[in-house]
């Protein structure tokens, strides 16, 4: 192919992704983790040689952490955008998060093109037999074309830029660490197609992805898939490659399950093993069912109760269909589309709630492993391209099918404008959404409607009783209000929730009871309760002071 074509594809590719989220560079701070990623993040507030140390030391970072994550290559660019743009102008951090998602679109499509180029796609997957090629000419029922290998990288590119999933990743501030995590996951793959298990480059890249983003842990899955399925390695020469980001892995894995552990933003699970295990097909479904018809996305799910029947007899069938497909593949010798699926059951793994996460289903975990599926997805129809003798026809259905997407992706970046339009429109969608009640709620709240806001929150609690932050903000309403009786019961409802705002909790009660109810002794023990959690918290000299003063005993 010309380059001149190729970088015609280019083109195209970024011209796509800018018409869609160029909009979205004058939208403002989201409610939702972009205060406490950003805003409320005082190591991300001055840019100098010690506060970068600072970023990367895994042990300095517990002092004035609010949640206990460990991603200093976000966190850096998080300052350093801080630094030039500060609080007054997110619109900076938004087209930063545009040309992000422009380059992870154009290393798609270089890393697909190398992938496709290495295997001779065309001539030993695609393309048939030389007899089968004659016979058909003979019949004259197809004129066959075997497809380049840059048309191929640039539908899945294409995909990967007008796919409605992906929006959140890009208009949303906090879906940062997607996008780095995916620029350096597709650099190491490009390096590593390119030198093999010695790259440094590729190693680099390996540790600079698992410190944005910890699904960077599925990297060695896709290197063994990549060594058994397309370069045909045994077993043991995979293993000895894999050796190097495994003892990674070794000191990261550990260190950042125990770290999420003491911060509690991961490993809550009310549902139990057994549920665990019956949503993995769930899971499958859903978000497949998301890859096809990617309709009435939102940033947050009611999770389905176990057990849902229904929803699971149709997973089930759904992945014996599945799987009876790779084992077609496998004895096909499909082993492009074979790695796509290595891909994307990769970076399934941490999404999967096998380690279970707070939020169970969300589209931006399917940033990563839809690029496995979008894989397949252009080299089938590259096929029936191929094999077709009506390709104008098909020509013209396919570049609708991209039209369609681009114009989903474009309405559902519009939801992203504000707090009020994301949560009103969320709650349409899913009005058993506790997050989605209580940060519209905040909303409210934060433009003096308390009615609103109180109902909005009371909303939250009847959705999820044990939903920290609207326990909080429903008792802060009630103590402003002078409802005493009304803030006590639910701050005692969330310091018995392990959380990472408990240490807030206690704080609140200890004040409560030496205020209102005058009793020191029990405000003492609710302070000392929140400053054994929370040592670093703000103002906690103060705390100490108050608890010191607290522990003298009374004059006669």
């Amino acid at each position: 192919m010309p380059r001149s074509k190729i970088w015609l594809y280019v083109f195209i590719l970024i011209a796509a992704t800018i018409s869609i989220y160029a909009h979205t560079a004058r939208y403002g701070f989201i409610g939702w983790d972009d205060d406490k990623d950003v805003l409320n993040k005082p190591r991300i507030q001055q840019l100098t040689a010690s506060s970068v140390m600072h970023l990367f030391n895994p042990s300095g970072i517990f002092e004035g952490q609010y949640y206990y994550e460990y991603f200093p290559v976000t966190d850096l660019s998080y300052m350093i955008e801080w630094h030039f743009y500060g609080k007054d102008f997110p619109q900076g951090f938004h087209m930063d998060n545009v040309l992000l998602q422009t380059i992870n679109v154009v290393l798609v499509f270089i890393a697909v093109l190398i992938f496709l180029r290495k295997q001779e796609y065309s001539s030993k997957v695609v393309c048939p037999p030389p007899a089968e090629i004659l016979r058909r000419v003979r019949n004259d029922k197809v004129h066959y074309s075997p497809p380049q290998n840059a048309t191929i990288a640039f539908f899945v590119a294409l995909l990967f830029a007008v796919h409605p999933l992906m929006v959140e990743n890009v208009t949303w501030i906090s879906g940062r660490k997607d996008l780095l995590l995916m620029m350096f996951y597709l650099l190491w793959f490009v390096f590593y197609m390119r030198s093999g298990s010695k790259s440094i480059p590729a190693f680099v890249c390996f540790i600079l992805a698992l410190l944005s983003k910890f699904q960077a842990v599925t990297i060695p899955g896709v290197l063994a898939a990549y060594e058994l399925l397309i370069n045909r390695s045994d077993i043991k020469t995979t293993a000895k490659k894999l050796i190097p980001s495994i003892i990674i892995l070794l000191i990261y894995v550990p260190y950042t399950m125990w770290y999420y552990h003491k911060g509690a933003t991961a490993f809550v699970d009310y549902g139990g093993l057994l549920w665990t295990m019956l949503f993995l097909p769930e899971a499958v479904f859903i978000y497949f069912r998301k890859l096809l018809l990617p309709f009435d996305l939102t940033p947050v799910y009611t999770t389905p109760s176990f057990p849902d029947t229904g929803l699971l007899v149709v997973s089930m069938i759904f992945f014996v269909v599945l799987f009876v497909w790779m084992v077609t593949l496998f004895k096909n010798k499909k082993f492009s589309s074979l790695f796509g699926f290595a891909w994307f059951f990769a970076n399934f793994v941490p999404i999967s709630n096998v380690i279970p996460l707070p939020t169970k289903i969300a589209d931006r975990y399917m940033y990563e492993a839809a690029l496995g599926m979008f894989l397949i997805a252009a080299l089938w129809t590259a096929d029936v391209y191929s094999h077709s003798d009506r390709k104008r026809e098909l020509a013209v259905v396919y570049a609708s099918l991209f039209i369609v997407l681009a114009f989903l992706s474009y309405r559902q970046s519009l939801h992203w404008k504000n707090s009020f339009a994301l949560w009103n429109y969320t709650i349409q969608l899913q009005p058993r959404s506790a997050v989605a009640r209580n940060n519209l709620g905040v909303y409210y709240k934060d433009h003096s409607d308390i009615k609103r806001a109180t109902h909005e929150f009371e909303r939250a609690l009847s959705a999820d009783k044990k939903f920290v932050p609207a326990l909080w903000n429903l008792g802060i309403i009630y103590l402003n209000k002078g409802n005493y009786d009304g803030a006590l019961s639910l701050f005692m409802r969330m310091s018995e929730v392990k959380a990472p705002e408990q240490y807030m909790a206690f704080r609140a009660l200890g004040a409560l009871y030496l205020v209102f109810y005058n009793n020191p002794a029990q405000a003492k023990k609710y302070f000392e309760q929140s400053y054994l959690l929370n040592p670093h918290q703000a103002d906690a000299d103060t705390l100490k002071t108050i608890i010191g003063n607290l522990s003298k005993p009374d004059k006669p």
